[in-house]
């Protein structure tokens, strides 16, 4: 029997190239294995998203309409793309610093209707900041959330909601606040839990209808902790977001698991820092975009959202210079965009779709080997080597096995 095989190994200039393999009687193969047990599944996988940035929608505005629909095309078609992370008002990937919401409301609306005919999409809506009246400083950067604003900054984000609605386009999800413990010298706004809480229960979930709450929005690195004193059973509280910046931690990742099992695990951001695009140099970035994937989905990883959809040869706009990476880059000298290896990593989850986690075992000598199995109606099974060897790999489904070798730095699939 022979199964189709998609290989990424951007130094032999393959890119999710198709390629076949044969599946043979299992011959007691002792060395090198990956068990897969399909009939074992976990937690639902709900696919990948990416965030509609003010820098993202003024980049897409440098396409014609033709390279725009073709990139939307590209993320929403070609990547299964099913999320999409709106900020409400700026951020530092912000042309300039904006205070209200409304100067983005209706070229975000045009570029999401665009995306809904391509696919059926979650919107997670996020403010950075607060506008500056309802501040204890006065700014967009860093201070806190006036108590005395809190039932009018309530309002302000149903209405945000409303406004998005009442252009059809619905907001799924709400998350409060971006990083809430981080005073930034971008937008930005600090709370403790206790004032989270307050706000949160007391004053916007009350006022919501169909939108639902993830909390959280920041790092992993106290993530049990955290979640477990800013949540309260409520209705309104579908999951818990976090970001990559500080490390895995995939413990932290485990006890919400085990203890709170009805909440979605949605990493909603992560980026790498800026450097001249190279595509044999942007590899390691890619291979810690795809580590993180697997190893959050073998500890209960829902969903998972890149941070910008599109930067600047430059990785801008970023009105602070917090330049980063992106999956997708501007073409410095035409009407295009370049697919970065970022992007081809990416694909090798993105083409699953909707799927349940499926349990895995594997010889554990070489941590370099990251290996994730993902079932619907077929089995796609993705290894990724991170070292610079060949090596090779045995896949043992039951009786069967695939014999089959992997080059240093490169991404398999295999569909079933």
């Amino acid at each position: 029997m022979i199964v189709k095989k998609y290989v990424t190994d951007i130094f032999n200039k393959k890119y999710y190239a198709e390629e076949k393999v044969k599946i043979e009687e299992n011959l007691k193969e002792e060395n090198n294995i990956i068990n897969i047990h399909p009939e074992k599944t976990y937690q639902k996988w709900l696919g990948l998203g990416g965030a509609l940035t003010n820098s993202t929608t003024y980049n897409l505005n440098k396409l014609s309409d033709e390279k725009k629909d073709e990139l939307l095309n590209d993320y929403f078609k070609e990547l299964n793309y099913k999320f999409v992370r709106i900020p409400l008002g700026s951020t530092d990937f912000s042309v300039s610093p904006e205070e209200d919401y409304s100067n983005d409301l209706e070229t975000n609306v045009k570029i999401l209707q665009k995306i809904k005919e391509i696919t059926d999409i979650k919107t997670i809506l996020t403010p950075w900041s607060p506008p500056k009246r309802f501040k204890t400083n006065n700014s967009l950067y860093g201070g806190a959330l006036k108590k005395e604003s809190y039932n009018d900054y309530a309002d302000y984000l149903v209405k945000a909601i409303s406004d998005y609605e009442f252009m059809n386009i619905n907001i799924d999800w709400l998350s409060p606040q971006n990083e809430p413990f981080a005073s930034q010298i971008w937008e930005s706004c600090k709370f403790s839990i206790e004032d989270l809480k307050d706000f949160i229960y007391n004053y916007l979930a009350p006022k919501l209808k169909n939108t639902k709450l993830i909390l959280w929005d920041h790092n992993k690195d106290n993530l049990y902790n955290n979640f477990k004193a800013l949540y309260e059973k409520n209705s309104k509280v579908k999951g818990l977001a976090f970001h990559w910046y500080t490390g895995s931690f995939s413990e932290e990742m485990d006890l919400i698991r085990e203890n709170y099992p009805d909440i979605l695990q949605i990493e909603t951001e992560m980026c790498c820092g800026f450097s001249r695009y190279k595509p044999k140099k942007w590899v390691i970035d890619a291979e810690y975009y795809l580590t993180e994937i697997i190893n959050g989905m073998h500890h209960g990883l829902n969903a998972f959202l890149d941070w910008n959809m599109l930067l600047s040869y430059l990785g801008g706009p970023n009105h602070r210079f917090n330049n980063c990476k992106s999956a997708v880059i501007l073409n410095k000298r035409k009407n295009d965009y370049i697919k970065t290896p970022i992007y081809y990593y990416l694909k090798h989850i993105g083409q699953t779709g909707e799927a349940k986690v499926v349990a895995i075992s594997k010889f554990a000598r070489d941590c370099s080997l990251d290996t994730i199995a993902l079932k619907n109606e077929k089995l796609y099974v993705v290894v990724q080597n991170k070292s610079k060897h060949c090596q090779k790999i045995n896949i043992r489904i039951g009786n069967e096995l695939i014999k089959d070798k992997i080059n240093g730095h490169s991404v398999i699939s295999y569909v079933f």
